[in-house]
């Protein structure tokens, strides 16, 4: 296109339409906008085209809808404009998102879909991109939430819903009863929707793999000539473990419903073979049962009851069981959630965790375990209080060390120290009652200075102590009383 081909024109407003694929569902406030081009005049022209077809006023807006809208509410006739030839739709929405994305961004709802016009004109997610300036994973994200309920879409707009959740969302946009409950959960909050998607998730993986194992089991049912029935078509007493006897059961193979080796499934395979009722199935565990579809008929020895009986004597008063099925389906719920918000808790505290309240969380938690050092008040606690209180106060009195009030100096204190130190401290208080031994030359602790577990070794490893001779000697294993009278046999 070449300078010949635009014109800038002083248009009648009466005279532009509004472009019916404009990505803007909602102008916003206009007040402003409105006020400042009724004092200073339109300061950026629109752009427009020469109408197409079926459209009665002469103009087509292109580039500017919140400036015709706002000088409309002015009152203002007239606008520049400046008036480009007439172009295909595709490159009319092009250039509509770009005028839009470099003003008041729109909103990933409003962006989807005219991406998805796009894709409907016949372009591909990776030229969107290149001409809008996005990546292509934005691009496809935003397409994604298009599909979203009417109603999850108002809380995108209205910023109550993250577009990184609207596009989990999405990706169960083919389940209606999903949906459903999502959706149901977004208007409850973050950590609701967090704790849904979750379940959703689970339960969509359940089903995939309960789908896989199935098709698994028919498939070599159809090679051993062996019936396959579902399991919820299957009443209780038609399963294996209740045909036959704990001997018997022990012979097939332990645990029924738990078992799927190759071994096992040949002894079920094998298990009353000739018998017209003979069928497999796998339950909700990826379990392979056997069942019998009429156990009465053909197992009635085995059972019991005789064969014109048409159920056996119940195991439980009928009147209890639907409610026993019901607790057990509800239980099975709950213990679902239970484990979707447990992933969604765990998810969270790892983000509490690398937050900026991380630091002052670690605090509170380092401080709080000298607690029960500072309240002691048995005398093995207070000396050991009185040995910390000379790491964290080293120039502390032997009066202070010794007041009534030196827990709360030690509190003081550590408000006052940095976190990092802090950590060092609590294990220095661990390991305050252990420093007081070495008080002792008899004490154990000078051998086992090999271990480096003991504190000894840490003294020198980690903390980087130089022993003194006297140390040093009963650390190399010298006999405490020929330590002292070469060491300290002249003192006076």
């Amino acid at each position: 296109m070449n300078a010949a081909t635009v014109q800038l024109l002083d248009i009648p407003t009466k005279d532009i339409a509004e472009h019916p694929d404009n990505p803007r569902q909602h102008l916003g406030d206009l007040s402003d906008l409105a006020a400042s081009i009724q004092a200073q005049g339109l300061l950026e022209p629109l752009v427009v085209e020469p109408s197409g077809e079926g459209v009665k006023k002469k103009y087509q807006l292109v580039a500017g809808h919140r400036r015709l809208a706002a000088a409309i509410q002015a009152g203002v006739k007239t606008l520049p404009a400046i008036l480009h030839p007439a172009s295909e739709r595709g490159e009319q929405v092009e250039r509509m998102l770009v005028e839009n994305g470099q003003r008041v961004d729109l909103s990933p709802v409003e962006e989807g879909t005219a991406y998805q016009l796009l894709i409907d004109l016949d372009y591909k997610p990776e030229d969107i991109a290149a001409k809008v300036g996005r990546s292509k994973k934005a691009v496809t994200d935003r397409i994604k939430v298009t599909k979203l309920p009417g109603s999850t879409q108002a809380q995108i707009l209205n910023r109550d819903l993250t577009l990184e959740d609207a596009v989990r969302m999405a990706s169960f946009a083919n389940d209606r009863d999903a949906m459903t409950r999502l959706d149901r959960a977004a208007q409850a909050g973050p950590i609701a929707l967090a704790t849904a998607l979750e379940r959703e998730k689970q339960a969509r993986t359940e089903r995939a793999n309960f789908q896989r194992a199935e098709r698994a089991l028919k498939k070599r049912c159809t090679a051993d000539g062996v019936p396959y029935v579902k399991v919820d078509d299957v009443e209780p007493e038609c399963f294996v473990d209740s045909l036959l006897s704990p001997a018997q059961q022990r012979e097939i193979g332990g645990d029924l419903r738990q078992v799927d080796d190759q071994d096992y499934y040949n002894k079920l395979i094998e298990w009353h073979k000739d018998c017209p009722g003979h069928a497999l199935t796998i339950d909700e565990d990826e379990a392979v049962i056997g069942v019998c579809t009429s156990p009465y008929d053909h197992h009635g020895d085995e059972l019991g009851v005789s064969p014109d009986e048409a159920v056996p004597a119940p195991t439980t008063d009928p009147e209890e069981q639907p409610q026993q099925a019901a607790d057990e389906k509800a239980l099975a719920e709950l213990e679902a959630r239970l484990r979707a918000t447990a992933v969604v808790r765990r998810r969270f505290l790892g983000d509490v965790a690398r937050s900026d309240a991380a630091e002052q969380i670690a605090r509170e938690m380092v401080v709080g375990d000298f607690e029960p050092m500072l309240a002691a008040k048995h005398p093995a606690g207070v000396r050991q209080r009185r040995v910390f209180a000379q790491m964290l106060l080293p120039n502390a009195s032997d009066k202070t060390l010794d007041s009534d009030d030196l827990p709360d100096k030690l509190r003081a204190a550590l408000k006052a120290t940095p976190l990092p130190a802090l950590v060092v401290f609590r294990r220095l208080r661990l390991d305050a009652a252990t420093d007081d031994s070495l008080d002792n030359p008899r004490t154990w602790l000078w051998r086992d200075a090999a271990n480096e577990h003991s504190w000894v070794h840490q003294l020198v490893s980690i903390y980087k102590w130089e022993p003194t001779p006297e140390e040093q000697a009963l650390i190399d294993g010298g006999d405490p009383a020929e330590v002292a009278r070469t060491l300290c046999g002249d003192a006076s």
